[in-house]
């Protein structure tokens, strides 16, 4: 598949804007800490302080945005010092530390890989299903199972970490699609986070400084 000028477009202006006001991600790049209560939050590096943060919890405490966000509602105080609450649930994560955690299934979960494909893992929801041997309907078992995601940064969307999502990528390169489509099924399940890396390589992620 060729890359389309408009996905050019895009991985030129994710992975070639090292300009005066880009950097490069690398392992010692500075987090601002706060909370993202979007992706482009994240993407722009314009946490929400703590400081604007409305909550009985010590600020000082190194726990305190774990805390708050464990409440169903997070309040804050916007530009206006006027007092706007969300539901927690609908925030995509914040940084503590360095470290930067998103929001998806149960938590809070650790980005582990972090590029213009990022990587974590994260418990679900995994109902099972058992039918009744006296048929008097289907049990559900509900239940959480941790499975891995990756972040795609060019197009701000969470998905499985599956091959599928994988040759969904590539479709973007065309010499790294052509590499993958010509492993077996189950070297691709093998070769995934190798290309993930390959990925990330040919285009890096950068951040506004």
């Amino acid at each position: 598949m060729k890359t389309t000028p408009l996905l050019l477009l895009l991985l030129f202006s994710l992975c070639v804007s090292a300009q005066g006001d880009s950097v490069k991600y690398s392992k010692e790049f500075t987090f601002r800490e706060g909370v993202y209560l979007s992706f482009e939050q994240f993407r722009k590096q314009t946490p929400l302080h703590t400081d604007r943060i409305v909550s009985g919890y010590e600020k000082t405490d190194p726990g305190f945005l774990q805390k708050v966000l464990q409440k169903t509602t997070l309040t804050y105080r916007n530009e206006k010092d006027s007092a706007i609450t969300v539901k927690t649930a609908a925030v995509w994560g914040y940084s503590r530390g360095g470290i930067v955690f998103v929001n998806h299934g149960r938590e809070f979960n650790r980005l582990v890989v972090i590029g213009s494909l990022c990587h974590f893992t994260a418990y679900v929801n995994n109902t099972t299903y058992q039918h009744d041997p006296y048929n008097l309907g289907v049990n559900t078992q509900p239940g959480y199972a941790q499975e891995q995601f990756m972040i795609d940064i060019l197009m701000g969307k969470t998905m499985p970490f599956t091959p599928i999502a994988i040759e969904f990528v590539l479709q973007r390169d065309d010499a790294l699609l052509k590499e993958w489509q010509a492993l077996s099924k189950s070297a691709k399940k093998k070769s995934a986070f190798l290309f993930l890396r390959k990925y990330n390589e040919k285009y890096p992620l950068y951040f506004p400084q």
